[in-house]
């Protein structure tokens, strides 16, 4: 093999890989046929066609034609392979080839290669491993004497120019525009580790680390990387979209099941939330209350004539009244009863005080014999004392649920705005429940499910997780409801 010139960087050349004409289309449709069915291989007949089509389009590709054409060609190519592969039993070749100085060398000096190049071709080879990785070093110093880590900037600049003397001494017969590059090369980085030593015994007085101490040189990006992953993606394409294999059937009902079970839990938490309120306000009288206060309904027959023989009597006033009469009229009954009780145990007292002194001569009947059609004061009186236990252990009887101290317009005013947030609360929940419904019926990951290559978990993660946005706001809904619910509560017993 020739020595390359001393004028002229010489470098290997990689050609394209040639494509070879294949033919796809009948092999595909003989396996639909047989696998699926004579009926779906025709169904295919379109698809088939198209992915012939775009084969036979790179296999004639001029080439005089443009870099974006040919991309633009294989990358529509290769979004048809991925919705071929998970339906038929070939893989397209996704390897690619990475061509590396460090891996040049070490296949050179290495059986069979070894044997066919020129060492001259080594040398270069090895010298440029080297010129790359003392470049990586320097510019990597550059960043740490930026940030004023003096130590490690020495470290690494030692190591860059050692690198370089160490290729130096084996490169033999390689190009002078090269050994020009790389004497620039090491002659920068000398200067600045002398700079960086001075700095060091001068002002900062680090220790510089041993080289083997130090971690592998930071990766960096050259050129804005381009997001393959859109590039390839698959899931909008509809070549082959009826004819899903079984595996795939079994993973989407899976994940159908999936969603099936979040959207009934979030409608029954809906569900629940409104049944809830409706309980609730219904034990409160609201907001029927409310409104019969504003006459916008009509009360039952019998509470509106009961009404209207209170404001007969005089309203709140003439209820306050009778209902003193009451009070005063079960305190003289109290003291009747009293009396009663008192008179009944002395009669009882004396007749057996009698009947010991007499004895036989005290023939008058037995004290309760007497008093028996009286003892019903007693029971009344037990029944009475309960009365009282029951009325002290509920005080909130004694007064009314509304208070009617003035502030009438104030509570009302403070109820009708919380049942207004109610409302809303529950008109956007029914808003929540139709767009889970939505959701569920524009759900289709079919398309992503045959065209993915990853596993089948990672995708269902994947999607269900653009419901717990949704679930989120369920949860804040019903919590907000419960602490409305809670505050008209507090508000309406005051």
């Amino acid at each position: 093999m020739a020595t390359p010139s001393a004028g002229v960087n010489v470098m290997l050349a990689v050609h394209e890989k040639k494509t070879s004409p294949v033919d796809i289309y009948r092999p595909l449709r003989l396996y639909i046929a047989a696998t699926f069915s004579e009926r779906d291989a025709q169904r295919a007949e379109d698809d088939l066609a198209a992915v012939r089509q775009m084969r036979s389009d790179l296999e004639r590709a001029p080439a005089e034609s443009s870099l974006d054409l040919r991309r633009d060609l294989l990358l529509a190519y290769s979004r048809a392979l991925a919705l071929v592969e998970p339906r038929f039993p070939i893989s397209p070749d996704r390897s690619h080839v990475g061509l590396y100085y460090e891996e040049a060398y070490a296949a050179l000096n290495a059986a069979p290669l070894s044997q066919h190049f020129d060492k001259t071709w080594v040398s270069h080879v090895q010298l440029k491993a080297a010129q790359f990785y003392a470049e990586a070093c320097y510019r990597y110093s550059l960043e740490l004497h930026e940030k004023e880590e003096i130590a490690e900037e020495i470290a690494r600049l030692k190591i860059g120019i050692s690198a370089l003397a160490d290729a130096k001494k084996t490169a033999k017969g390689v190009a002078a525009p090269l050994l020009d590059a790389v004497s620039k090369l090491e002659s920068n980085m000398n200067r600045d580790l002398e700079r960086a030593q001075k700095e060091n015994d001068r002002v900062y007085l680090m220790r510089v680390p041993a080289a083997s101490s130090l971690g592998a040189l930071p990766a960096a990006s050259l050129v804005k990387p381009t997001n393959m992953a859109e590039l390839l993606d698959a899931s909008k394409e509809r070549l082959f979209s009826g004819l899903v294999p079984d595996g795939s059937m079994k993973a989407l009902s899976r994940y159908t099941e999936m969603v099936d079970d979040i959207i009934r839990t979030q409608a029954e938490k809906l569900q629940q939330g409104s049944e809830i309120t409706r309980v609730r306000l219904k034990d409160m009288d609201l907001p029927d209350s409310i409104l019969s206060l504003e006459g916008n309904i009509s009360l039952p027959l019998d509470l509106k004539e009961d009404v209207e023989a209170v404001q007969i009597s005089g309203g709140p006033a003439g209820l306050e009244a009778e209902l003193q009469q009451l009070r005063d009229l079960r305190r003289v009954n109290q003291e009747l009863l009293v009396q009663t009780e008192e008179l009944m145990q002395k009669e009882a007292s004396e007749d057996a005080q009698f009947r010991t002194q007499f004895g036989t001569r005290w023939t008058r009947p037995q004290s309760s014999t007497l008093t028996k059609s009286c003892r019903i004061v007693e029971r009344f009186a037990a029944n009475l004392k309960q009365a009282q236990i029951i009325e002290s252990a509920l005080p909130s009887i004694a007064r009314p649920i509304m208070s009617l101290d003035g502030n009438e317009d104030a509570l009302v005013g403070a109820l009708k705005q919380s049942l207004r947030q109610l409302e809303n609360l529950g008109a956007q929940r029914a808003g929540l429940e139709d767009m889970l419904k939505e959701m569920k019926r524009k759900d289709d990951i079919l398309p992503k499910l045959m065209a993915g290559t990853g596993s089948h978990e990672d995708l269902f993660k994947k999607e269900m997780a653009k419901y717990d946005p949704i679930c989120q706001e369920i949860a804040k809904n019903i919590e907000a409801q419960e602490q409305l619910l809670l505050q008209i509560q507090a508000s309406y017993l005051l």
